[in-house]
């Protein structure tokens, strides 16, 4: 099953899904991160500037969900899910003070200002009145491997490369 990934940015987590050998969709709108990307990933997945009309069998994220209106994509997402598919982000915790103490967040607050919606108890609730089922909302920063091994529970990969990337 394919897995879909949303705003990849330059690949943080889109080569260690390759190297752990998914399929893997991205969705990436900005043209500078997608000549980055097309560098990264050697044509070993597909790239987007919008959601594809598929199902998957889990979207996943690193740092996008303060940049989108979640109210508005959360539900779409839902939509593109495979059931019992799972949504796994990975996002700066709007609660903890040290976030703001790093001066990238005040140089462009335009667009890290989401980062005040993506609390736990927001993110449930919209989750929550969306159908989403046996939500959990855990961990610190971004660890890729707590992503991958929540996919490989409900979708093992086609085929693992180890030397697809140095």
């Amino acid at each position: 099953m394919a897995i879909l990934e949303i705003g990849a940015g330059t690949g943080r987590l889109t080569r260690p899904l390759l190297q752990a050998g998914f399929k893997v969709d991205v969705v990436e709108p900005d043209r500078k991160s997608v000549e980055i990307l097309k560098t990264i990933i050697l044509n070993k997945a597909k790239i987007y500037s919008f959601i594809p009309n598929k199902k998957y069998a889990a979207i996943v994220g690193t740092d996008i969900l303060h940049h989108i209106d979640i109210n508005q994509y959360l539900p779409i997402l839902y939509k593109h899910l495979l059931p019992n598919g799972l949504i796994c982000f990975s996002e700066p915790n709007g609660l903890n003070p040290f976030w703001y103490l790093m001066p990238q967040v005040f140089l462009f607050w335009n667009l890290e200002k989401g980062i005040v919606s993506t609390t736990k108890s927001n993110l449930t609730n919209i989750l929550l009145n969306n159908n989403y089922q046996n939500i959990e909302i855990k961990g610190l920063w971004l660890y890729y491997r707590l992503i991958i091994s929540a996919i490989r529970k409900i979708s093992p990969p086609t085929n693992s490369d180890p030397h697809l990337f140095p």
